[in-house]
C-alpha cells in the first residue's frame, strides 16, 4: 500500500518534471519522454516506491484515456485542407513505412522471439509508426519548409492511426482465434468505415450543439463526455473507437470548412472564444495525462525473466529495422520531389511515443504469455527513437538549410 503523503509528493513531482521537460523540449527540441520514463523506472524497479502490483489495477484505465486524449488532440490540431492539398506524399510515406516495418519486425519476432504470426504482427505493428506528440511540436519549431512540416506531421498522424487499428485487429484475432486474411481485412475495413462515419456524425452534431449552448459554462467537460461516449459507441458497434475519436476532433478543429461544406448556418465568430477555450484546456489535460502515463510505463518496466540488457538489445534491433524500412519508404515517396534532398532528415524523424507505449501494456492486461516482450522491447525502442529524433533535430536546426 502506498502512503498518501508519498503518493501526493510523487504526483507533484511528476507534474513539475513534466512541465520542466516540456519547457526544455520547446527550447532545445529534446523530447521530455525519456525523462518521464527514467523517473518511472527510478520510482518503480529501482526504488520500488510504486510496486507493480499496486499499479496494474489502474493501468487499463490510464492506457485508454491516454490514447483517447492524444488522438482527440491530434484531430483538433490537424488542418483538413492540408490533408487534401499536400497529403499525397505523406500518405504514401506513411503506408509504405508502416507495412514494410510491420512485416519486417513480424518476421524477426516469429523467427527469434518464439511468437506465432498473430502475436508477431501485434509486435510488428508497434515497431512501426511515429508519434504526433513528438513529431508535430518538434518540426513546427524548426526552420523548415512548409512541405516538410506538413509531410512529417501528416505521416505521424496516419501511422499513429494505422498502429492503433492494426494492433487492435490482431489483438482481436488472438483473442477470438480469427486467422483468415480475408476475415482480417474485412474487419479492418469495417472498423475504419464505422469509426469514420460515427466520429464525423458525432462531431457535426456536437458542433451544432456547441453553437446552441455557447452561453453555457463547462463546455469542455461536456465535450470530453461526448468524446468518451463516441468511443464507447464505436466500440459497441464494432468500429475503430480511436479513429472515431480522431475524426471527432478533426471536425471540431476544422469547424470553418465543415460548416461551409455542410451549410450548417453557424456563425463561427460566436464560437471563436469557445473553440479557443476548448483547445487550450485540451492541451493542458493531454499534457497531464501524457506525463502520468509515461511515468507509469517506466514504473512497470520490470524484466525479471531476463536481463534488461537483452531487451535493450531487442529494442536496438527493432530500432534498426524501423530506420532501414523507413529510409526505403522515404526514398520511394520523395522520388522526383524537392523533398528528396531531405531524405536523411526525414528518415531520422522516427520518434515513437504514446500509442506504442499504451498498446504495449495491453498484452499484460490480457495475461498473454509473451506480454513482457512487448513492454520491454517497445519501451527501449521509444527511448532510442526519441534520442535519435532529438539529436537529429538539433543538428538540422544548426545547419539552417534553405526552405523547400
Amino acid at each position: 500500500m502506498i502512503e498518501v503523503e508519498l503518493a501526493f509528493l510523487t504526483v507533484a513531482s511528476i507534474m513539475v518534471i513534466g512541465f520542466v521537460g516540456n519547457a526544455l523540449f520547446r527550447r532545445t527540441g529534446f523530447p521530455e519522454i525519456p525523462f518521464l520514463l527514467l523517473l518511472g523506472i527510478i520510482l518503480g524497479p529501482v526504488l520500488k516506491i510504486f510496486p507493480i502490483d499496486a499499479l496494474l489495477p489502474i493501468t487499463p484505465y490510464l492506457t485508454y484515456l491516454a490514447l483517447i486524449m492524444v488522438l482527440f488532440n491530434g484531430g483538433i490540431e490537424m488542418h483538413i485542407v492540408e490533408i487534401f492539398s499536400k497529403g499525397d506524399r505523406a500518405l504514401l510515406l506513411g503506408i509504405l513505412y508502416f507495412f514494410l516495418c510491420t512485416f519486417s519486425a513480424t518476421v524477426i519476432a516469429k523467427l527469434f522471439l518464439g511468437m506465432d504470426w498473430v502475436e508477431g504482427f501485434m509486435l510488428g505493428s508497434l515497431v512501426a509508426g511515429t508519434c504526433p506528440v513528438v513529431i508535430i511540436p518538434l518540426v513546427s519549431k524548426l526552420s523548415l519548409g512548409r512541405d516538410i512540416v506538413i509531410t512529417l506531421s501528416l505521416e505521424s498522424v496516419i501511422t499513429d492511426l494505422l498502429v492503433v487499428v492494426f494492433f487492435s485487429t490482431f489483438l482481436e484475432a488472438h483473442i477470438t482465434g480469427m486467422v483468415g486474411l480475408e476475415e482480417a481485412l474485412s474487419t479492418i475495413v469495417g472498423k475504419f468505415s464505422i469509426g469514420t462515419f460515427l466520429g464525423f456524425f458525432a462531431g457535426v452534431v456536437w458542433l451544432r450543439l456547441l453553437y446552441s449552448t455557447r452561453e453555457e459554462e463547462y463546455e469542455y467537460i461536456a465535450t470530453i463526455a461526448i468524446v468518451i461516449a463516441c468511443y464507447m459507441l464505436a466500440k459497441s458497434l464494432g468500429g475503430s473507437e480511436l479513429l472515431s475519436v480522431f475524426i471527432f476532433g478533426l471536425v471540431l478543429g476544422n469547424d470553418k470548412h465543415i460548416v461551409k461544406f455542410l451549410k450548417l448556418g453557424i456563425d463561427l465568430s460566436a464560437l471563436k472564444e469557445t473553440q479557443a477555450y476548448l483547445k487550450r484546456f485540451q492541451e493542458e489535460l493531454s499534457f497531464l495525462i501524457r506525463s502520468f502515463f509515461f511515468v507509469l510505463l517506466g514504473a512497470l518496466y520490470q524484466t525479471s525473466e531476463s536481463s534488461p540488457i537483452l531487451w535493450f538489445f531487442w529494442g536496438a534491433v527493432f530500432t534498426g529495422i524501423d530506420l532501414a524500412t523507413r529510409y526505403i519508404a522515404v526514398f520511394i515517396s520523395t522520388k522526383g520531389s524537392p523533398l528528396a534532398s531531405y531524405r536523411p532528415f526525414l528518415t531520422l524523424m522516427c520518434g515513437h511515443g504514446t500509442a506504442q507505449a499504451a498498446l504495449s501494456l495491453i498484452p499484460l492486461q490480457y495475461g498473454m504469455p509473451n506480454a513482457r516482450i512487448y513492454m520491454a522491447s517497445i519501451l527501449n525502442l521509444i527511448i532510442l527513437t526519441n534520442l535519435i529524433t532529438a539529436f537529429s533535430a538539433r543538428v538540422k536546426g544548426r545547419k539552417e538549410k534553405p526552405a523547400v
